[in-house]
């Protein structure tokens, strides 16, 4: 771990400034990550303090993934922040999410506004000619937390991303979720599902049409083959 900055103590103000922080981390069943970038600190005996995290890269042997953003430490703490999936890497999701096995690079950014009580997001990723967008709010100083989001994707082709050969098509949908927490029984959505040129098996099915809603622990879903 290094680091290279200042610190000032005046009678009215603390400031710190880490121009340049950088670190080697490795934790057993992780892959090692190096960290790098810039961090600003400044508070007054009259103004809020300020922490800042300027273009502070985290970089493993196959992903690359870049964060600024702010804090302020008003009266109700405010965050302010936006990351850059340059690259993320199958083999790095696996260690955290090894039920999705993902087969592509994931690019995008994701980025975050407001308070804890009133959280703001967007979120932007592209994969393998797919891509998807999202918003979402939520308050998050609950015992549990209260959420809502929506998400639109599209040109995910089943070849390219499922492990089997018997299916085949273009995916497109929408999908809309908000809960109190996560139990099923606190949980609503709806979504709408498209595959074009769908095939199963050898057989070509054209157009077909999914739409499914979940409330009060109970799914409905009907489909359309055209």
């Amino acid at each position: 771990f290094t680091l290279n900055g200042d610190v000032g103590v005046q009678s009215s103000s603390i400031g710190v400034n880490l121009g340049d922080v950088a670190a080697l981390l490795k934790a057993e069943g992780l892959p090692d990550l190096r960290v790098k970038g810039a961090l600003d600190y400044r508070r007054g005996t009259e103004t809020p303090g300020v922490l800042k995290i300027k273009d502070f890269w985290a970089v493993s042997r196959d992903s690359r993934v870049k964060l600024n953003g702010q804090i302020t430490e008003d009266k109700i703490a405010k965050i302010s922040a936006r990351a850059v999936l340059d690259k993320l890497a199958p083999a790095d999701i696996a260690y955290f999410a090894p039920d999705l096995h993902l087969k592509h690079d994931i690019a995008g950014q994701l980025s975050v506004d407001g308070t804890l009580a009133a959280l703001n997001g967007q979120v932007e990723l592209t994969a393998a000619g797919a891509k998807a967008a999202g918003r979402f709010r939520a308050d998050v100083t609950r015992d549990q937390p209260l959420y809502s989001a929506t998400v639109q994707f599209g040109g995910v082709d089943l070849l390219r991303w499922l492990d089997t050969r018997d299916v085949a098509g273009i995916l497109s949908g929408t999908a809309e979720a908000s809960g109190d927490g996560f139990a099923l029984a606190r949980t609503s959505a709806k979504g709408h599902l498209e595959i074009r040129s769908a095939e199963v098996q050898g057989w070509s099915l054209g157009h077909m049409t999914l739409d499914g809603r979940l409330q009060d622990r109970v799914a409905a879903f009907e489909g359309n083959l055209k």
